[in-house]
């Protein structure tokens, strides 16, 4: 009876040897390992508010004609409604405007035309002609319903538009060499001198031809090469044929940064 006692009590130890540890052997339970990423989302940085803001032309008026200048506006898809609160607000110094609270009236565009929720609106012909000239700066308007029905454009309004009229530069910008230079005009034979001033000098002048001449109103443009920085402005004006003195001049001032 010797024998199996000691046989039961070897087996006894080798049982409890493997059954020590819970993790060690074949039978035992894989442990997994799960990794969590946590990722971090900071805010991004605020607009600065030369981000912030988009520059507009609208077109008020300067002894009862039309004159554009730059404003800017909060950044928007709908410049257009932009532009039309800019030009019911307060006019820059130097300027008029027959237009008031233009920033309330609704706008759709439907086929290139601009159309306005006038409701009981009236509007002087000069302030027809700001709207007009204000929204079809963009190129998805090619003229803007009026609260009598009509479909205007700019030809429209030849009265109340400078005989030159500079759209580019416009008062006040800062400008680069080369320094372009870009209108309308309604002047004899289309020719325009166009020159380029500072501090009573003329710096660079040149003869510039228009698309067409009166009555009709044509488009032009130049380019100066210069080596000017500081104020300076832009001078158009239209030859006498008997004398060749200036007529019809206009003056930009601008800042060659």
């Amino acid at each position: 009876m010797v024998k199996p006692i000691l046989v039961l009590a070897l087996l006894a130890v080798g049982l409890a040897a493997c059954g020590g540890s819970e993790t060690s052997g074949e039978d035992a339970p894989a442990t997994s390992t799960r990794t969590v990423t946590t990722t971090t989302t900071s805010a991004p940085p605020p607009l600065t508010e030369t981000q912030a803001r988009t520059p507009l032309v609208v077109y008020y008026l300067r002894d009862g004609r039309i004159a554009p200048a730059r404003v800017t506006v909060e950044s928007t898809p709908a410049v257009a409604h932009a532009a039309l609160d800019a030009l019911g607000d307060e006019p820059p110094a130097g300027y008029s405007s027959d237009v008031a609270d233009a920033g309330d009236l609704d706008v759709r565009i439907e086929d290139g035309i601009a159309r306005l929720d006038w409701g009981d609106e009236t509007l002087s012909h000069a302030g027809a002609a700001q709207v007009v000239y204000t929204l079809t700066q963009f190129p998805t308007v090619r003229a803007v319903e009026l609260p009598d029905g009509r479909q205007a454009r700019r030809a429209a309004f030849e009265d109340v538009t400078p005989l030159i009229l500079i759209d580019k530069p416009l008062p006040g910008d800062t400008v680069r060499n080369p320094l372009g230079v870009a209108g309308t005009a309604s002047v004899y034979e289309a020719t325009l001198v166009v020159e380029l001033v500072q501090e009573g000098k003329v710096l660079e002048k040149q003869t510039v031809t228009a698309s067409t001449g009166a009555p009709y109103r044509g488009s032009f443009s130049t380019t100066f090469e210069t080596t000017a920085g500081g104020d300076a402005s832009i001078v158009a004006f239209s030859p006498s044929a008997a004398d060749g003195s200036e007529q019809h001049r206009v003056e930009v001032p601008i800042h060659i940064g």
